[in-house]
Formats: structure tokens, sequence, C-alpha cells
């Protein structure tokens, strides 16, 4: 097509970086700094919504002057969307739990993991000792007492020779010394005053009433000892070490900065017993400790005169900020790169696989939903209403901006939500925040949980949201989200409710998910094999105007992975578990995807809780490995609950608006990779700068930053579990077959394929799965009240007016309800700005008022 417009030029690629870098920094001052809740979690992240909105206004402005389009319609279709798309990386989706998740295992100095945690996983220096125990290197080391080498399996399969200390006296002490200079070949090595994690595998063997191994260190030869750790645990069996070695340790540790030349690190047997040492480590964790307690910046003059002790962990400043120098300390943001360049780019090269792998799918299911089955796509009635429908080269705004019906609805949405936050200042002013507790109503015993924390909530933001979406799918949200309420009332009358996991959410959930992803995928195998056929050249299926061919996106998901077995070799994980897992989030982002086009996603958290359950459900640890099983743990920790999964729909919306926009297709495709590395990149740089600058430890916004210990909790169980199951030589229990556990994914499974079944066979049936399945998500408990009053003003603009009414009427209407909430909560958040430089901390949120 010759008439295609070009979305990515130099122009619109740096305007949206600039707009990915403003909204990273609005985002980290909002939901971070300020502590200003949500404003990043919805659909249409908000701050997306202020930046679009400036920049479109600073177009218009510059056309009205000078009658030229800084930004065309297409420039700003790809800005938006790259913002879209990059927004949840920015927050809940990544950068807002990676950093606490990751943090967890060293810094609780949990050791029994850390040989299960891969380390390009998290961030830390090399390992100083790293090779310290290999024979060849015998010559380095120092021993006292009674010692030897030993051959012996120090994991299951892997040999090598140890050295081992024994005392067969309870007096005896025998120990091995290795010696850490300062600097090494003319460059800093050991750093005084850095914190290091310092462990070692070991096994103990017939070790004497009062023995004890322990780990001390000395500087400069000195004879007073700095005790690291000590213990008199015996070897122990786990599923992970099956040789009874033991990985012990301590985070944290200091090493004097008065030391001069070097620092003897010692491993030591006091008592009788005989002690096998291998794979000490001795890492510098002061990028992970600086991110929490802040760094200290001083410029280089200053630091030259600092002393050697009070080096550790300091940002130096360049003295004259115009040299390569000085560049180079802005673009590097106070964070140390070396130690975070591994994770980076392994949580990064992995979250690319998936949504590479999504927007294949998104590429190759267009046709079949936006033209087969005609989509509606709710969400981009706002991105259309703001960009225009086509363009207008008489006026500098889009038609919504002269639209009187938008004007009221923006006023309306405006005064409200201020007179709401006006209330809850001052306890004299009517409150109009509507948001009724219904427990007090229906609080006898019967009901059990069915009505505990659930509250009639109108939300303006919801409401707009919800007023795009078809009737059927509404109400299909209100029952669906009783329904399962109702579960409370049914644990209540049988007693299912005395189990604490009851009504399981969790299995829920991910089996209603895997259900109608693999429902979709059957109803849809026709359609598939023709465009595989295509892609073989075997049958003519048309791609002309797609983002790819087809051909070219079955090999991208093949390529997807291909890199994920790589990716899952290069860190060490089991590649069949890997692999399933990579399958898993490319169906859970399908059905989000389909989800989001087809009915419309008024919040996030419309995903299950976990994916890590399913994998556990599959055989977990015993099939998978402990690696496998604790990386699906952390990364089903942002990726399965939270906001990660709107970014596949918004690929899918990126690429219909470009195709009917004439957006040159691979525009289209370098908008969502631009995008997702703003996300990633962008997104890192401004969370972590603020993080080392400030120390996240004083930032409001605790969430981002906490020890995670209590999500490990299933992983340990089931830890326990095969290792008991291992030991005793029976298979292990997942927990999962005829229990409730079981019973509560058949319910999910066989509830979601009933309907989607029912759905598929009669055409008049109004019931839509995605009230199912996203009744046991965190989704709805959020909107349902907005959801029904939605469907009530449809109904009655349908009833009174028609179908041209709600078209014409009540969507504009309902775009400035949105904007006019959108505007109300930026004022909101700067007077929470305002109250916060005055020390007052508490202030009004529309979706957690004070």
């Amino acid at each position: 097509m010759n008439d295609q417009q070009p979305g990515i030029t130099f122009t619109s690629l740096m305007a949206g970086l600039f707009a990915m870098l403003l909204m990273a920094m609005m985002i980290q001052f909002a939901d971070v700094v300020l502590g200003y809740p949500f404003t990043s979690e919805h659909t249409l992240a908000l701050e997306a919504l202020w930046v679009i909105l400036l920049l479109g206004l600073v177009v218009a402005a510059g056309f009205a002057l000078t009658r030229v389009r800084l930004l065309s319609r297409a420039e700003l279709l790809c800005v938006l969307y790259a913002l879209l798309i990059g927004a949840p990386l920015m927050t809940q989706g990544f950068w807002h739990r990676v950093v606490a998740v990751i943090a967890t295992i060293p810094r609780s100095n949990d050791f029994d993991k850390m040989d299960a945690f891969p380390d390009n996983l998290w961030p830390h220096g090399p390992n100083l000792v790293g090779g310290a125990f290999d024979r060849s290197h015998a010559a380095a080391l120092r021993f006292q007492g009674s010692h030897d080498w030993q051959t012996t399996d120090y994991e299951s399969k892997r040999r090598a020779e140890v050295p081992l200390l024994q005392n067969t006296e309870p007096d005896q002490t025998s120990s091995v010394q290795i010696r850490l200079p300062i600097e090494k070949d003319g460059k800093p090595f050991l750093i005084g005053n850095e914190p290091y994690v310092v462990s070692i595998l070991l096994r103990p063997k017939d070790l004497g009433v009062k023995a004890r191994y322990y780990c001390r260190a000395a500087a400069d030869g000195q004879s007073n000892y700095q005790d690291v750790f000590s213990s008199d645990e015996p070897a122990k069996l786990t599923y992970l070490h099956q040789t009874g070695f033991r990985r012990v340790g301590a985070y944290g540790v200091k090493f004097p900065g008065t030391v001069k030349r070097y620092v003897d690190l010692e491993f030591g047997l006091a008592g009788q017993g005989r002690l096998e040492l291998w794979d000490p480590q001795v890492l510098s964790v002061g990028a992970l400790e600086g991110v929490y307690k802040g760094r200290l910046i001083v410029s280089e003059s200053q630091y030259r005169e600092l002393p050697a002790g009070e080096r550790a962990g300091v940002i130096i400043r360049p003295d004259h900020w115009g040299s390569l120098a000085g560049l180079k300390f802005v673009v590097a943001g106070y964070i140390p790169w070396r130690d975070w360049a591994a994770p980076l780019l392994a949580w990064s090269s992995f979250i690319l696989l998936v949504l590479l792998a999504c927007l294949a799918v998104a590429v190759i299911m267009r046709r079949q939903w936006l033209d087969n089955e005609r989509f509606v796509m709710p969400v981009t009635r706002v991105p259309v209403a703001l960009l225009g429908d086509e363009e207008d080269p008489a006026h500098a705004l889009p038609p919504i901006w002269r639209n009187k019906i938008a004007w009221m609805g923006f006023a309306a949405a405006l005064i409200w939500v201020l007179l709401c936050a006006f209330a809850s200042y001052n306890p004299k002013a009517p409150n109009l925040t509507i948001s009724i507790p219904l427990k007090s109503y229906f609080s006898g015993p019967g009901w059990g949980t069915t009505f505990d924390g659930v509250r009639f909530d109108i939300n303006a933001i919801f409401l707009a949201m919800c007023c795009f979406m078809e009737l059927n799918v509404l109400m299909s949200l209100v029952v669906g989200f009783w329904l399962f309420r109702a579960q409370g009332w049914v644990g209540a009358s049988t007693g299912w409710n005395n189990n604490p996991n009851y009504p399981f959410i969790v299995q829920q959930s991910l089996a209603g998910y895997v259900a109608y992803g693999l429902l979709v995928l059957v109803f849809a195998r026709k359609y598939l094999w023709r465009i595989v056929q295509s892609a073989l050249g075997r049958v003519s299926e048309s791609a002309d105007g797609e983002a790819l061919s087809y051909r070219t996106a079955l090999a991208l998901l093949a390529a997807v992975f291909a890199g994920g077995a790589l990716w899952a070799a290069w860190l060490g994980i089991g590649v069949g578990g890997l692999l399933l897992f990579l399958a898993l989030l490319v169906l859970i982002g399908f059905v989000a995807m389909k989800v989001r086009t087809e009915c419309g996603a008024p919040w996030g958290y419309f995903t299950p809780y976990s994916l890590a359950v399913f994998m556990t459900a599959l055989g977990g640890i015993a099939t998978f490995g402990p690696t496998a099983m604790l990386f699906c743990w952390i990364a089903s920790f942002f990726l399965a609950p939270t906001v990660f999964f709107l970014i596949p729909g918004a690929q899918l919306e990126l690429i219909e608006l470009g195709r009917r926009w004439r957006v040159i297709p691979r525009h289209l495709v370098i908008t969502v990779v631009l995008g997702l590395l703003g996300g990633l990149v962008i997104g890192g740089w401004v969370f972590l700068s603020n993080g080392y600058a400030l120390g996240g430890e004083s930032l409001r916004y605790s969430w981002a930053f906490d020890t995670k210990f209590w999500y490990f909790f299933p992983y340990n169980t089931e830890m326990n579990e095969t290792t008991s199951a291992w030991l005793s030589g029976t298979a292990a229990k997942t927990g999962t077959w005829f229990t409730p556990h079981f019973w509560a994914y058949a319910y999910g499974a066989a509830g979601t394929a009933l309907v989607t079944v029912l759905r598929q066979l009669f055409a008049g049936f109004w019931f839509h799965p995605i009230g199912f399945i996203l009744a046991s998500t965190g989704c709805l408990s959020y909107i349902w009240g907005s959801a029904l009053t939605a469907w009530v003003i449809r109904r009655v603009v349908l009833w009174m007016g028609g179908a041209a009414t709600i078209r014409n009427k009540l969507q504009p209407f309902f775009v400035g309800v949105l904007l006019g909430a959108v505007v109300a909560e930026l004022l909101l958040c700067a007077h929470a700005q305002q109250l916060h430089s005055l020390g007052i901390e508490r202030f009004f949120g529309v979706l957690s008022p004070p």
C-alpha cells in the first residue's frame, strides 16, 4: 500500500523516549516516593494518559501557531501504545516487585535455597574466592591442625577432591585459611566496610558433643578475629543437597575499614569430628544493599580525602559536569551497572521471550478475532477519542475536544472526585464517595465469608471503562462475582470452610484460565491450521497489512521456545520445566489478550494469582528440580497476579488500530519493542537510580522493597514434602490428586468448559466465560459495583435511545468522565505532594480513601 503512514520517525522516536522517561519519573514519584495509590495499575495507566494529554496539547499548540503538526496521528498512536506497553513493566508488572523478591533469599540468610537460586538472577559482585578449594590451588591455602584431601560427591553426580578437616579429640581445632588481598593486579579487590555474603558448602560428620564449625576473619595477620558464623548443626539430607552437604553463611558481612593489606578468611572445626568443605563464596552485595540503604555521593576531590575505610559504596561525582566523566555519571544514575548487568540481562531476556511470543500470537489471531468474530476492543475507545478517528487538517485537536457531551462528563467526574477528596479532609462536608460495606447488612453466621470485605463501590474510572463494554459482559462479571462469593455460604453450610485454604482461589483461577485457553485453541483449530498451511506455502492466506507475515510470526514463536531452551541452559535451569512454564505464560497471555480485546479490562490484577502452583500440580520439585521450581515461584510473583498481562492485549490493540489507520506494519512491531525496552530499561533506570540516591527503605512505598519471605512458604513446604518422599523412597505428594486442591482445579476447569461450550453452541446464551474465570481473581472485587452500575446505565440508554444514542452520546460522555477522573487524580496527586512536603503522610486516594 502506497498510502501507508509512518508511525516511527526520528521525531516520534525522540518524543516516545522523552515521554517514557517522563512517565517513568511520574510513576516513581507518585507510586514510590509519594505513595499515592494505584495510579499506574489501571488498564490505561494514568501516567501514560497524563503524558499523552500533555504531548497532545503541545502538538496542538504547535499546529495552531505554525499550521505544522509536530506529530501525526500515526506517530501519536505509536507513542501512546509504547507508553501503555511500557507502563506495566515500570510498576507491579516488573520493577515494583522484582527487587524485593530476588533480594529475599540472600537478605533473609536463607542459605538452604541459595544453591537453587541462579547467580545471574540477583545483583552481586564476583566470587572473590572462586575455585580456592581446587586441589591445584592448595599451595595458596594455609592449613592448621589435622587435614587431608578427599574425593567425594559434593552433589548428586558431581564429584571433586575437597579439603577435609578432622579432629580426634574434643580440644582440637583444625582450620583452613584463604587470604584475600585488598588489591589485586593493581585494582581494588576486597573493600573494607563493603557488605559481603560469605558462605560455603560443607558436610560435618561424627561431631562431638561440643564440636562446632565456624568461619571467622582476621585483618593484616592480627590475632583478634571477626566472627562470621558458627554452628553445630549436623549434616542435612535434602532433595536439593542429596549428599548431605549444606550451604552455611552470613549476609552483610563487613570487613574492617582499617584493613591495609589483606584479610585471612578462616573456615574451621573446633572439637571432635570431621568437616568436608567445598565451594566457598565471598560476594559483594553492595549493589543490593545500596538500593535499600542509599549511597553517599561525594565529589572526586572529596573522595580523595576520605579514609580508605569510608569509601565503600560511595558514588564519585566528577568535579566537572561538562566532561565526559560527568556525562557518564549522569547516564549511570548512581547504579552499579556491573553488578546489575547479569540479572538485568537474564530477567529482561526472559520477559522479552514471553512478550515476543504474545506478539506472534497477536499477529496470528488478529484476523480471527477482529475480522471474523468482530471483537469490539472496548479499551480503545479512549485512545481513539484522544487521537481522533481520522486526520483533521482544519483543527488542532481531535473532535472529542469540541464535543459538549464529553465536556459534561469531564466536568461531572472532575467535580465528583474532587468533592469526595474534599470530604475526606473535611468531615463536615457532604461525602459523595459511594463505597458501601455489605457485611453490615448480611452479618449472620449462615453467610460464612460471602460478604467479608465486599463493598459496593462506584469508581469514576472503572465506571467509564465499564460503560464501553457490552451488556452481556457486564452482567456476566457481576453474576460471576456473586457465584464465586456464594462459595462462602456453601462452605459455611457444608463445613468445607474449615480448611483455611477454602475456596482455593489460586487453583480455581488458574484452572479457569488454562481450560479457557485450551478450548479457544480447539474452537479455532481450523483457522490455525490454515495459518500454518499458509506459512508453509500450501494454501493462499493473505497476510497483507499484518504487522508480520504468518511465516514470520510462526518462526518468531518457534524462536522464542528455542531461545527459552538456551536461556534455561545458561542459567542452569531444567530445560523441560522452563519450556513448560514458558508455554503456560504464553497461554495465559493468549487468554488475557482475548479478554481485553473482546470484553475489556477495566483494571489490572485479572490473571491467576500464581502459575508456580500449576507447575507443582504437574510434578513440582520432584519432576522439574528445585532450581526450576524456585525460578517459577519468583517469576510468578510479578508475572501472574499483577498488571503484566495487560501488555499482550495492548499489543493486539496497537496492531489493529495501526492496520485501520494504515500505519506501516513494521513500525507497529518497532513500537512494541520500543515499549518493552523502555519499560525495562528506562523504568529500571528511574527506579534503581532513585533507590540508590534516596535509599529504598526511606521511601514511602515499602512494598517494592519489603522482604517477601512469606511468599516462599509453599516452596518450603513442597521441598520438605519432596525430601521426605525421597528419603522414604515413595513418590512425592503434590497435594492435588483427589484432595480439596484437586476438586478446586476440577471445578474451575469444568465450570469454565461448561459455559464456554454452551456459549459456543447457543448464540443466545448470554453468560460469557469471562464472568467465571475472572471471578476468582482480584479484579472483580474492585469493579463489580461499577460494572453493575454501568449495566443499568447502558440498559436504560439502550431502551430509551437505541444503539445510536450509546454510540453518539453515552460513549463520548464517559470518555469525558474518564478524562475528568484522570485530571482529578493528577490534581489530587499534586495536592498529596504538598501535604507530603508539610510532613503529612496520609492523603486521599480514589481507590484507598483515608
